[in-house]
């Protein structure tokens, strides 16, 4: 089970208190780490900012203590988990029923899997030219949008410097894109100019 909450309400998530928190629960056996994959370590919580991934086996039993930890957090730092715009997804061998059952005792959104988070995908498969297509939209909105005024060459070009050209830059900070995709982007600039 996989959960991801979002936007915690007043103050930035104190993210050293609510790790200390999980590893308080996890000493005294009340909740578990899970390996997220064969290759991975075993983690219970991944904090950034005010978003948190929540790592849990698939039971009542630790949706039930999961809830009450954060209730627990939410009473000591007077920060709520905003469950409306929190989601949870589940392997895909655990049955529709049990997936329904659980994500209503957390009273959060059922999800397949997480797609995003901070703009990134979360997978990245076989189908890298797939995953990143988002890249290539974006884009072509963005050029779209600009062939209605009128500008000079000059002011192309730093369209195309400024704003162009830093579109996929934070995405290729992080994964290599293909070079067909790259290809395909640079010829969308070069169509603009």
């Amino acid at each position: 089970m996989r959960i991801f909450g979002a936007n915690y309400e007043e103050n930035e998530l104190d993210g050293e208190g609510l790790s200390s928190l999980f590893n308080a629960w996890e000493c005294k056996g009340k909740i578990k780490r899970v390996s997220v994959c064969k290759e991975a370590l075993s983690v219970h919580h991944l904090l950034f900012a005010d978003a948190s991934f929540i790592f849990a086996p698939s039971s009542l039993k630790e949706c039930m203590q999961i809830k009450l930890l954060l209730k627990k957090y939410e009473e000591a730092s007077r920060q709520a988990m905003n469950f409306a715009k929190s989601c949870v997804a589940f392997s895909e061998n655990l049955n529709v029923h049990d997936k329904q059952l659980l994500a209503g005792c957390l009273g959060m959104a059922r999800v397949d899997y997480h797609d995003r988070y901070l703009g990134l995908p979360v997978y990245v498969g076989k189908a890298k030219k797939e995953t990143f297509s988002y890249l290539k939209d974006w884009l072509w909105k963005k050029l779209n949008g600009w062939k209605g005024s009128l500008l000079n060459s000059a002011g192309k070009e730093i369209l195309i410097k400024i704003m162009a050209q830093a579109i996929p830059i934070y995405t290729m900070q992080t994964f290599m894109l293909t070079k067909t995709l790259c290809d395909e982007l640079n010829q969308l600039v070069a169509q603009y100019w």
